[in-house]
């Protein structure tokens, strides 16, 4: 089994971009217990985009290219695996109580929250699981249907073609072509050598990449704004009303359960991304921190799954981890 072993992110990922005016500087209310990161200050689209990535508190303002949450940027081997639709009825309430009887974090000690635009929001936890292990957790939320906001698929060059190139790099690629981009994570799985993806790409109502793999999952947003993830039968029967898509190797989370604990390639405690739908059809992002015990450990597939759903995810898309993992904001 491959592991990457350089400092290139993956060379997909989902942008949260501001539509019109500049961006608002983020509000930041901290209710935490260690000395607070907070965000970086107003950017305009003109500016540079600051790193805030899931790393030590030694590299996280740090001002590198690469923003992958393992100093070791190494990565799990990319294999997809199949996904079932969902529809998503349950609340995001009894997620939570279903989850709180087996719950992944024993005790929140550090939290930040910030906005980091009119309806997108940053947050910040340090968390202890269920054994006394702390972890970071790197999260963006926003609501898909506010005209104010939208969720691109970032390419290379923010181009029609694959590639590899860092997540920075593809924001600010994004940035020079007007989009004001304030937080992006990697996503899909991909081949190492030439940045393929594994998985579907929609990018502005086209798909400018077929997927290879049959069952690879995936995570999109139709054309009216409204957030889906599902099988590669589903994506085949409504790729022609979806806006933006990308893939993923594992639909984790299915009807506020978990569905998967497992994902090809990513064994033990990891640095991992997934993106999550909560019942009011809030998109969420979030990426754990990992390979940095005993600032942040990682987290298992079948514990990220649980995760999601104590977040209140009804479903959930696995998308990657490792040193591919990133997240970066303004």
């Amino acid at each position: 089994m491959v592991r990457k072993r350089w400092t290139l992110a993956g060379s997909l990922l989902l942008m949260v971009a501001l539509m019109g005016g500049e961006v608002a500087a983020p509000v930041v209310a901290v209710t935490a217990t260690d000395t607070p990161v907070v965000s970086s200050a107003a950017a305009t689209a003109s500016q540079k985009l600051s790193s805030a990535t899931a790393s030590s508190a030694a590299n996280s303002t740090d001002t590198k290219v690469q923003t992958s949450t393992s100093q070791e940027a190494a990565d799990t081997a990319k294999k997809a695996s199949s996904a079932t639709t969902a529809s998503g009825k349950t609340s995001a309430i009894n997620n939570t109580q279903a989850a709180a009887t087996n719950p992944v974090i024993k005790s929140i000690i550090g939290q930040q929250q910030a906005t980091l635009a009119p309806g997108i929001t940053e947050q910040k936890l340090t968390y202890l699981n269920q054994n006394g292990v702390q972890n970071k957790y790197y999260s963006v939320a926003l609501d898909p249907k506010n005209p104010n906001t939208q969720l691109v698929a970032g390419t290379p060059n923010d181009g029609t073609a694959t590639g590899l190139q860092t997540v920075r790099n593809q924001a600010n690629a994004a940035i020079s072509h007007g989009q004001q981009v304030v937080a992006a994570v990697n996503a899909d799985y991909y081949n190492m050598a030439t940045g393929a993806p594994l998985g579907n790409v929609v990018k502005s109502g086209t798909e400018i990449y077929s997927a290879p793999d049959t069952n690879e999952a995936f995570f999109g947003i139709k054309k009216d704004g409204t957030p889906v993830i599902g099988s590669a039968a589903t994506y085949q029967q409504i790729k022609g009303d979806l806006q933006q898509a990308v893939g993923g190797p594992s639909m984790f989370v299915k009807d506020g359960k978990v569905n998967a604990t497992q994902v090809a390639g990513s064994e033990g405690n990891e640095p991992c991304t997934a993106v999550g739908i909560k019942a009011d059809g809030t998109v969420f992002f979030v990426v754990i921190d990992g390979r940095q015990a005993p600032l942040s450990t990682g987290i298992s597939v079948g514990d990220f799954a649980k995760l999601m759903i104590e977040r209140g995810a009804v479903n959930a898309l696995f998308l990657d981890g490792g040193g591919s993992a990133t997240f970066v904001a303004r």
